[in-house]
């Protein structure tokens, strides 16, 4: 499958890369991703490993409101349980993705090109868009805003949906 991302010929690479800027999702929060938090409607759902130990912290992403999202998801073969395995099969770990990331990298002479780049490309694809401080929250997993107002503001479905739809 062909993506926005199609500069890597390594298309297990490419898929999570794609995967990373669709989502937002922090490294070992991508990795871990598994089938079955994708339900019925399309709805991936997941719990950010940073914010774990805060109670009701979760991301729920509409697949199906993000058209490239769904299409990847739609062409990716199911070798597994993870959303991201390795062409062998086995699952991508952090020390393995860093290596083959820097790899290509230096192979496309982008230096200092990082992986994390890529959560930092979705948040300013968000704020582009147009959406709200409380849609990126929603989107990235992360608290709206210190002190009073904003920072009571639940990450909802709607949220996220509205800034995938933007």
């Amino acid at each position: 499958m062909q993506t926005a991302l199609g500069c890597f010929a390594d298309t297990d690479l490419d898929r999570v890369a794609a995967l990373a800027l669709y989502t937002g999702a922090r490294r070992a929060d991508l990795l871990g991703l598994r089938w079955d938090q994708i339900d019925r409607d399309g709805w991936l759902t997941f719990t950010p490993s940073k914010t774990a130990r805060k109670p009701g912290v979760t991301v729920a992403l509409p697949t199906r409101a993000l058209p490239p999202l769904a299409a990847l998801l739609a062409a990716m073969p199911r070798r597994g349980a993870t959303i991201l395995p390795r062409a062998s099969g086995a699952p991508w770990n952090d020390d393995v993705l860093t290596r083959e990331w820097g790899r290509r990298v230096r192979a496309a002479e982008m230096t200092g090109m990082r992986f994390h780049d890529w959560r930092h490309t979705t948040a300013t694809r968000l704020v582009e868009a147009g959406c709200t401080e409380a849609e990126r929250g929603a989107v990235l997993g992360h608290a709206v805003a210190h002190g009073a107002g904003p920072a009571y503001v639940a990450r909802t479905r709607a949220l996220s949906e509205n800034a995938y739809r933007k």
